[in-house]
């Protein structure tokens, strides 16, 4: 078994007795807190993406140009881990990487357009309803909203990705943050910052993880008492 992009074998997303089947795991990774739980571990956490870890070995085994059907899915894993090469870990490497991929025929505007900017409907009216819930810390650095189950059911979907962007891109707000009700005692949290707020170590105290600057937790608590309990433990950071 491959597993890519996963940080722990908890979010190996299969079946236990189909994880517990495999002889041996290749555990490919750019997580900074990955447990190492393959038999062959490749973590590279200076990378900006799995993506830029597989364009590796595509580079070195087919030597001429990667054909289509492997390097859209590479430029896509690059481009969604850079926020469209937004976030702090577009490096001139990955832009070389990107340019390469796009010499063997990748569509980088079809893929923006795909990923950030196309919107349901339904996703369009979840997203009103979030920000209305929309709120900030007295010192202007933690901001915050919610998706209950309530208002996934009014809007018909329970598409939330980029609503917690909404939240970090606020003017000086540093650690945005976006609650969302899975079940009932059982809440989403997405974490992202801008600068220096090391939210991955704030997700570890709600048994989560992720990256510095982008990770999640899930806490088994009441939608409020989640939302009490993480923007407390965020000031921290801030």
């Amino acid at each position: 078994m491959i597993t890519l992009d996963s940080g722990s074998l908890e979010r190996v997303d299969l079946k236990e007795d189909i994880i517990n089947s495999a002889r041996y795991i290749i555990n490919i990774d750019h997580h900074e807190d990955n447990t190492r739980f393959g038999k062959v571990n490749l973590v590279q956490d200076q990378r900006a993406a799995v993506g830029e870890i597989i364009y590796n070995f595509a580079a070195e085994l087919l030597k001429d140009k990667i054909p289509l059907s492997i390097a859209e899915p590479l430029a896509t894993a690059i481009i969604t881990d850079t926020g469209a090469l937004r976030y702090e870990n577009t490096t001139s490497r990955v832009l070389r990487i990107l340019a390469d991929l796009m010499d063997s025929g990748v569509d980088i505007y079809k893929i923006n357009k795909k990923i950030f900017g196309s919107l349901s409907y339904k996703a369009l009216i979840l997203k009103g309803l979030s920000l209305a819930t929309l709120k900030r810390s007295e010192n202007g650095k933690i901001a915050w909203l919610y998706v209950s189950r309530q208002m996934m059911h009014q809007a018909g979907t329970d598409y939330t990705e980029g609503l917690v962007s909404l939240a970090r891109d606020i003017e000086d707000v540093e650690i945005g943050i976006l609650f969302t009700e899975e079940e009932e005692n059982e809440i989403k949290v997405s974490l992202r910052s801008n600068f220096y707020a090391e939210v991955n170590k704030l997700a570890a105290k709600f048994d989560g993880g992720g990256h510095p600057r982008a990770a999640g937790a899930t806490v088994e608590k009441s939608l409020q008492q989640t939302i009490d309990s993480v923007v407390e433990a965020a000031q921290e950071y801030v």
